[in-house]
C-alpha cells in the first residue's frame, strides 16, 4: 500500500494497521497538482478486509514499471480470480480541483465488491471484433456485484455551474440487476450567455431493476460486443425485463428566476416485459402503473387567457394530475386499462375498462385479419367513466351566478329548470335519458360524482352488437351492455 501511494505521488500524514492487514487507515492524504493534474486532499481512508493478493499484483506491476505481461496476467485484466476485492472502503473529506473549479465530497463508501463470474463470462465472449482489454472490461462489468456504493454531500462548483447532491446510493448490485438507486437533495445551477437555469428535485428512487443476463451474454458471444463498446447499447437495453419502481419527488425547472415547470410526484411502478411471436422476438409491456401528481406548467405564463380564466373562478395556481394502469394477463387473455386525468384539488375524470379474449395473436396480425380480429375476438367485460368534483363545480356556479346577477341557489335552480325544459322539448322518455337527467340534477345540487357504467351480463364483442347498431335499436344495445348513469 505504501509503495502504491509513493508511486502515485500521494503524500499522507499517518497510516495505521489496527488489525494487522485486516484494517488499513490512512490520514490526511494530499496530491501534487503538477503530478495528478488536480490538487487532492483526503481526510481519511479506511479499508476493511482488503484482499492482499490483488494489492500484490498491483505493486508488482508498479515496481516492474507497468510490465505488459504482468498486466495481462493480473485479475483486473483477465487473470486468475482470487476472491472479492474488499469488505468495505470508506473515504472521508475529499477535496479536489484547480483554480476556478472545485469538488467536495463528505464521504464515499463501497461494500463487498466482487466479480465471482468474471472467468465464466470472459469465456462466453468469443468475438474477435474487440481486443482482450475490452473483453476483460465487459466481463468485469457483467460479473460485478456489491452490497452498497454511496456518496454524501457532493458539491461541485466552477465559473458557470454549481452542482449539489446531498446523498447518492446504489445497493445490492448483482450482474446488471440492482435492488435500489437513491438520490436526494439535488440542485444544479447553470449560467450560460447571461441566462441562469436551475434544475432541482428532492428525491429520485429506483427499485428492483432486472436484466436478462443470459440474453446479454448471447448477444456478446455473437459479435455484438464491439457495438456495445462503441456506445450502441440498443440491444442490451432490449434485454431489460422489469422495474419495480421509479419515482421523482418535487422536481422543478426555473428559467431566469421564473418557474417554468414543476411536479410534486412522477412515478412508474410494476413495469414488466415479455416476449411473444413465433420466434419470441416481439417485446411488449405486460403491466405498468404510471402517475403524475401536481404537475405545473406555469399555465399563466404559457397562456394568459387560460390562466385568467381559472383565476376568475378562484384558483391562485393550477396543477394537473394524470395516471394510467395497464395489465395484460396473457395466460387468461385479459386486459385492464385505467386512466385518470384531473386538476389537483379541483376535479378529475376516471376511465376504467376490462376486456377478455384478448390474446397475443393480435401482435402478428395486419390489415383485414386484424380488423376482423378486433371486431370479433376482444369482448368488453366492464367499462366505467366518471367525473368527480372536489371544488370546480361550486366555483364555476358561483362565478356564473355573479355574471348573471343571481345568487348561487338561484343559478342552480336555473340550471335544473333548463334541463327539464330541454328534456321536454326533445320528448325524452327513455329510462336511460331520465336517469341521465336525474344524475345531472343531483350533480348540480349536491352530489360530487356522476358516472356512466357498462357491465354486460356476459362479455360482449362489437360483432354481437352490430345487428342492433345497424337497425338503430338503441334500447336493445343499452340492455345488452347493461348501461347505467348514476351518481
Amino acid at each position: 500500500i505504501i509503495q502504491i501511494l509513493q508511486a502515485s505521488k500521494i503524500n499522507y500524514e499517518d497510516i495505521k494497521f489496527p488489525r494487522k492487514d485486516k484494517v488499513v487507515e490512512i490520514y490526511n492524504l494530499t496530491g501534487d497538482a503538477d503530478v495528478i493534474n488536480d490538487a487532492l486532499k483526503i481526510s481519511k481512508i479506511e479499508i476493511n478486509g482488503l484482499n492482499s493478493k490483488y494489492i500484490g499484483e498491483l505493486t508488482d506491476i508498479i515496481s516492474m514499471q507497468f510490465d505488459q505481461s504482468l498486466i495481462n496476467n493480473s485479475f483486473l485484466f483477465g487473470g486468475k480470480y482470487n476472491g472479492k476485492y474488499f469488505d468495505k472502503i470508506k473515504i472521508s473529506g475529499i477535496e479536489m480541483g484547480e483554480p476556478g473549479q472545485k469538488i467536495n465530497i463528505d464521504e464515499f463508501g463501497f461494500d463487498n465488491l466482487d466479480f465471482k463470474k468474471q472467468d465464466e463470462i470472459l469465456k462466453i465472449i468469443q468475438s474477435n471484433s474487440i481486443d482482450e482489454l475490452q473483453k476483460n472490461s465487459l466481463s468485469l462489468i457483467l460479473s460485478m456485484t456489491f452490497d452498497k456504493f454511496y456518496l454524501k454531500n457532493i458539491n461541485y462548483k466552477d465559473k458557470a455551474d454549481t452542482f449539489i447532491l446531498e446523498y447518492f446510493e446504489i445497493s445490492d448490485w448483482s450482474e446488471l440487476s440492482v435492488e435500489k438507486i437513491l438520490a436526494t437533495g439535488f440542485v444544479y445551477d447553470e449560467l450560460f450567455a447571461g441566462k441562469s437555469d436551475r434544475y432541482a428535485y428532492d428525491k429520485i428512487l429506483i427499485e428492483d431493476i432486472l436484466f436478462d443476463v443470459d440474453s446479454v451474454l448471447s448477444l456478446l458471444s455473437s459479435g455484438y460486443d464491439k457495438k456495445f463498446i462503441n456506445g450502441d447499447n440498443s440491444q442490451i437495453a432490449n434485454s431489460f425485463k422489469s422495474l419495480g419502481n421509479f419515482q421523482i419527488e418535487n422536481f422543478s425547472l426555473i428559467d431566469n428566476n421564473k418557474k417554468t415547470f414543476s411536479v410534486d410526484l412522477a412515478q412508474l411502478e410494476d413495469l414488466n416485459f415479455d416476449y411473444f411471436g413465433n420466434s419470441g422476438d416481439i417485446k411488449v409491456p405486460t403491466s405498468f402503473n404510471f402517475k403524475i401528481e401536481g404537475s405545473d406548467f406555469n399555465s399563466s405564463e404559457l397562456d394568459k387567457t387560460f390562466g385568467n380564466m381559472f383565476s376568475k373562478v378562484g384558483y391562485n395556481s393550477i396543477k394537473f394530475d394524470f395516471g394510467t394502469e395497464w395489465e395484460w394477463n396473457t395466460n387468461k387473455n385479459n386486459i385492464l386499462l385505467n386512466l385518470d386525468l384531473g386538476i389537483t384539488d379541483s376535479a378529475s375524470i376516471n376511465l376504467s375498462s376490462n376486456f377478455t379474449d384478448f390474446n397475443t395473436d393480435i401482435l402478428t396480425l395486419k390489415g383485414a385479419p386484424l380488423i376482423t380480429y378486433l371486431l370479433t375476438n376482444p369482448k368488453l367485460k366492464d367499462f366505467s367513466l366518471s367525473l368527480k368534483d372536489d371544488s370546480l363545480r361550486d366555483k364555476l356556479i358561483t362565478a356564473a351566478a355573479q355574471e348573471a346577477n343571481m345568487t348561487t341557489d338561484q343559478y342552480r335552480d336555473f340550471l335544473t329548470q333548463s334541463l327539464d325544459i330541454y328534456a321536454a322539448t326533445l320528448g325524452v322518455d327513455q329510462k336511460i335519458a331520465k336517469d341521465m337527467k336525474k344524475a345531472a340534477v343531483n350533480f348540480i345540487k349536491s352530489s360530487n360524482k356522476i358516472s356512466i357504467s357498462i357491465k354486460p351480463r356476459k362479455p360482449t364483442s362489437i360483432t354481437e352488437l352490430m345487428p342492433d347498431i345497424t337497425s338503430q335499436n338503441y334500447e336493445n344495445i343499452i340492455k345488452k351492455l347493461n348501461l347505467s348513469i348514476r351518481n
